[in-house]
């Protein structure tokens, strides 16, 4: 039997699917450094959006000890900013030197503590992760930006104003539309009168029926007349047709 993956490789498979919507999780999540003991100093990217590796090559190559934390090489023993190295050999001038100089000057700020490492959210300003947050920056970066803003009818079912957002967006399942996405249809024609395509306009304003029950609504209601396009929606017809009553 197949063994089913982890819960966390679950988890950090999901940043190859956000990629695609340019969402690192990476960016999202990082570690606030307090003792250093459980955060790797080389690396992990722990003091940007690059490791320090791949920063200083060179160092890297001289670390005797690879797998370091960087309580390793910042620790409160020996006083506040202290920088504590195992090198192979001594470092040598040039670039080694070069090198060595700009880590220092990266690590000028840093200084750990007696607190333990903990994950931030950069999401929001109180760092903290909340499944809202995420949402909204997934919806903002896989939907397609729109300059109306959705306004829901609280007295409406939601499945209305489902629908009618739907219908704004020129989402809904008319036989146009699936014929767009690639479906197989016999016809494109209105099953109602086949007298034209069925699109959102005809089925909603054009088609015999449709015009027909928007003449006893305008009746109903006392008015002089009914909207006529979808696309260039006057108030009366975002409040008739999508159900935006202000």
């Amino acid at each position: 039997m197949r063994p089913k993956n982890s819960p966390w490789k679950v988890i950090i498979n999901l940043n190859s699917s956000l990629e695609t919507a340019n969402i690192d999780l990476h960016s999202i999540f990082c570690r606030e450094i307090g003792n250093g003991s459980s955060v790797s100093f080389w690396s992990y990217n722990w003091l940007g959006n690059y490791t320090l590796r791949s920063l200083f090559p060179r160092l890297f190559s001289l670390e005797a000890f690879k797998e370091c934390k960087v309580s390793d090489r910042c620790n409160l023993l020996h006083g506040p900013k202290s920088r504590t190295w195992n090198w192979r050999r001594p470092i040598r001038g040039g670039l080694e030197q070069s090198q060595l100089l700009d880590l220092l000057l990266l690590l000028r700020d840093v200084n750990t503590n007696n607190t333990p490492d903990t994950w931030v959210c950069n999401l929001n300003t109180s760092n903290s992760y909340s499944v809202s947050d995420l949402r909204v920056k997934i919806d903002n970066s896989i939907l397609e930006p729109n300059g109306n803003q959705t306004r829901w009818n609280k007295i409406l079912p939601i499945k209305i104003n489902i629908h009618s957002w739907r219908l704004g967006l020129d989402r809904l399942p008319t036989r146009c539309n699936l014929d767009a996405r690639g479906i197989d249809i016999h016809s494109k024609r209105c099953p109602v009168c086949d007298e034209d395509l069925e699109s959102n306009q005809h089925l909603f304003v054009d088609c015999f029926l449709a015009a027909s029950l928007w003449r006893k609504i305008a009746y109903w209601w006392g008015l002089d007349d009914y909207p006529k396009q979808l696309t260039n929606q006057s108030p009366l017809s975002k409040n008739l047709l999508l159900h935006h009553i202000p």
